[in-house]
């Protein structure tokens, strides 16, 4: 692990960054691919997968009437009135 890419990654989410890219997956996968990947690559480093990429590896996937997919039909439902 880079430390200064960690660092880099850190103050991405500052006032020298982006401040409301903490605590979303889309904001980290943002940080890393903006603020800590290329100072892995520049120093060596391979670059870090986004988070998106590890979440759910290997979970199985949602069928149909599962809770997942109603609230996904919930939400279309109510976008549409």
């Amino acid at each position: 692990m880079d430390p200064h890419a960690i660092l880099s990654h850190e103050f991405g989410h500052t006032r020298y960054g982006d401040p409301a890219s903490g605590g979303t997956l889309l904001g980290e996968a943002r940080t890393v691919e903006r603020y800590e990947n290329p100072v892995r690559v520049r120093n060596g480093y391979e670059p870090a997968p986004c988070c998106f990429e590890r979440v759910n590896q290997g979970a199985l996937k949602a069928r149909k009437d599962s809770l997942v997919d109603r609230l996904l039909h919930l939400n279309v439902r109510r976008a549409s009135r």
